[in-house]
């Protein structure tokens, strides 16, 4: 992997104008697929929270969790600042 976010919301909403964008250019088609490589090590229930926009509580909350864990695999992995 050869990209770093400032951000978990940066990367977050960049995977997400990237699936609802294409075609992609061959460059943000291999970040994308990174991008959902790291989702895709989540469990599905996880991987289905990030793309769930409801404001429902229960929703909310296990979305926050699925970040956190998101977030925690790419702090280890150094593509996220801080």
């Amino acid at each position: 992997m050869k990209f770093n976010y400032s951000s978990l919301a940066a990367l977050l909403a960049h995977w997400r104008a990237m699936k609802s964008a294409p075609p992609r250019s061959h460059a943000e088609q291999d970040r994308f697929e990174e991008i959902a490589a790291l989702v895709a090590g989540l469990t599905p229930d996880e991987a289905r929270a990030l793309e769930d926009d409801s404001d429902d509580p229960a929703a909310t909350r296990h979305r926050e969790r699925a970040e956190h864990k998101l977030r925690d695999v790419l702090l280890k992995r150094g593509l996220l600042a801080g």
